[in-house]
């Protein structure tokens, strides 16, 4: 789960570390948001040590399609590095 995410556009971007930290920021953009989130199951939840169970997700990660969805209308793309 953890890596490079981006719209289809290109226009944003979430980075998952895999120490739990992460940035979110416009590509071209000298402003980012860093935080931390933490993982149950295919939810992502930021800023938070434990997420209530009732709370929802942040995003929703699709391991077929190594997706992020942030449940706004947008869908971050896993990018591959080469």
């Amino acid at each position: 789960m953890a890596g490079i995410y981006e719209t289809e556009d290109g226009e944003t971007r979430v980075c998952l570390n895999a120490d739990g930290t992460a940035t979110w920021n416009r590509v071209g953009s000298l402003h980012w948001t860093d935080f931390k989130y933490i993982v149950r199951g295919n939810n992502i939840y930021l800023d938070v040590k434990e997420a209530p169970a009732n709370a929802k997700p942040d995003y929703i990660y699709n391991a077929d399609t190594k997706t992020l969805d942030d449940g706004q209308g947008n869908i971050y793309y896993f990018q591959e590095i080469k």
